[in-house]
């Protein structure tokens, strides 16, 4: 049953529109360049052995599991920190420890190379080059580590301040506040921060290829033979394995991480009585636990500094294009994850009770980068059927809306879960009154979706922005390191040992990324309270 009243004709319309704009994009997106990976996986010959493909797949999800498991415990430990501090104190370590999302991870590998590594800010004379699987560990742990802390962080939202406050001024010990308000929640969480680090390790090529990373790495072997080698029939095969492997791995770690036998719900005594008691007062042992979570965030702080350190005030002639082209595509890539989300939380308003299309959205953020973007490259890119068949002007388009196409695979689903992750699909309350004060169904949506689409807009620049400054896959595989957008021009700046440019860059887009994060934070925040006093 539907949460509206009964469809007329405008909503019956709406209705097929929203799923015809999810149909067509899933197709676009998803389908059939998945059916050229299959077919060219299939048909086309290469000169990889089938042991190379299993080599390559085996290192990649071994050391991604073991980044990410190594990521989610310590942030699992940080957040119950910081939980039980006070909230100010709290909210500056929130801070702290997300800037580092705002940098690529090739990036901060970059600069912890050039502090701790060999001829680096803080080498005494005989440090090793920073660089083989240890190092690649050591990036992934400092780059990864924010969006694991977030989605944990969020995990325990829904603990009650006021049963915490309870439980401390009734007598409870932090540790018996966290067993029996705190864990069952962030156990719940775990699976999802393990599951999500673990794909952004998988996907990445850049971070193997410039620490020489010693084993056989499958992101990087796609990566190589899509844009280097043409061997399209072995990056097919590769992609196929990985999508494979990190479905099953990813299912496997989530089901263990999410097992009560493995991480049991921890139960113990609440507060000793009802009284009371000053005879262990909560500041007592706050130093203890701040301590952790500081050495933490200036371990993540450092690479930042070292940016700072080696950054250069050299103007760069390929700066404006950069930034223009970005631009462009954004408006683009904003618009479409606008509708697309838009479309999906529609049909989520008007069928609350299916889970159809929040599955659809996850699985398409749960396909590995390098699969992705090979799928993408043989469906639209230079070399596949569609743009032999088309004239120089077309396929000029053609790869142009290859990149927004590209960016929409992880900002539209990441902008329709976070309007979801954020409250209702669209202000019920708002939509019922206008229905109640004689509004039609057209017009109430429409009343109702003022607010939302204020919030949707901005949580989708702030997406699209961070997604073009951050994200490697499935980019890199739709562009070359002379296209002129963000992360490929980074790239090239890196590769080339241009390390002052790259961090000027760096930190100016970094910049802009946390400004938008703050505005949206304020934006929502607002809302958040007046709706709270509404109701």
């Amino acid at each position: 049953m539907s949460v509206f009243a009964p469809p007329d004709r405008t909503s019956r319309f709406l209705d097929w529109t929203a799923r015809a704009i999810i149909a067509v994009s899933l197709v676009i997106g998803i389908g059939y360049p998945l059916l050229a990976l299959v077919s060219t996986a299939v048909l086309l010959d290469t000169n990889l052995r089938r042991l190379q493909v299993v080599e390559a797949v085996f290192w990649s999800t071994l050391d991604s599991a073991i980044a990410a498991l190594v990521v989610t415990a310590v942030a699992g430990i940080v957040v119950a920190l910081v939980r039980s501090l006070p909230r100010r104190l709290a909210h500056v370590f929130d801070v702290l420890l997300l800037i580092p999302a705002a940098f690529s991870p090739f990036v901060i590998s970059g600069a912890i190379g050039r502090g701790i590594g060999r001829g680096g800010f803080l080498d005494p004379g005989f440090l090793p080059p920073f660089m083989g699987r240890a190092a690649l560990l050591a990036s992934f742990t400092v780059a990864l580590f924010p969006y694991a802390y977030a989605l944990l962080r969020v995990s325990i939202w829904n603990v009650p301040l006021t049963l915490i406050d309870v439980s401390r001024v009734n007598g409870a010990s932090e540790w018996n506040i966290f067993k029996n308000t705190v864990w069952p929640s962030l156990r719940r969480g775990l699976p999802l921060a393990w599951l999500v680090v673990f794909m952004l390790a998988v996907s990445d090529p850049i971070v193997p290829t410039l620490l020489s990373y010693p084993h056989p790495n499958a992101s990087r072997a796609v990566w190589v033979l899509t844009t280097a080698l043409g061997d399209t029939g072995g990056a097919a095969r590769i992609s196929l394995a990985l999508l494979l492997a990190t479905f099953s791995l990813g299912a496997l770690g989530y089901r263990i991480l999410g097992s009560r036998l493995f991480l049991p719900t921890l139960h113990g005594s609440g507060p000793a009585s009802n009284r009371v008691s000053f005879s262990q007062p909560v500041a007592m042992a706050i130093w203890p636990r701040i301590a952790f979570p500081s050495l933490v965030s200036a371990l993540l702080l450092l690479p930042i500094v070292f940016m700072f350190h080696g950054a250069r005030a050299q103007w760069d002639p390929a700066f404006p294009t950069v930034i223009r082209t970005a631009a462009e595509i954004s408006v683009f890539t904003v618009a479409g994850s606008i509708v697309i989300a838009g479309s999906g939380l529609w049909i989520k308003a008007r069928n609350p009770h299916s889970y159809l299309v929040d599955i659809l959205f996850g699985l398409v953020l749960l396909m590995p980068g390098a699969t992705t973007g090979t799928s993408l490259s043989l469906a639209y890119g230079p070399s596949s059927l569609l743009a032999a068949s088309l004239s120089p002007t077309s396929q000029s388009l053609l790869s142009s809306a290859l990149i927004v196409i590209a960016y929409l695979t992880l900002s539209a689903p990441l902008t329709y879960l976070s309007v979801r992750a954020y409250g209702t699909v669209l202000p019920r309350q708002d939509f019922e009154t206008a229905l109640t004060l004689g509004a039609s169904v057209a017009k109430a949506a429409r009343v109702a979706s003022q607010t939302w689409l204020r919030q949707s807009v901005v949580m989708s620049v702030t997406i699209v922005l961070a997604v073009s400054a951050v994200s490697v896959a499935p980019i890199m595989w739709v562009t070359t390191p002379s296209t002129p957008l963000l992360v490929p021009y980074l790239f090239r700046l890196v590769d080339h040992s241009e390390f002052g440019t790259a961090s000027t860059l760096a930190l100016m887009i970094s910049a802009i990324v946390l400004l938008l994060l703050i505005t949206t934070t304020v934006i929502l925040s607002v809302r958040f309270i007046r709706k709270i006093g509404r109701s």
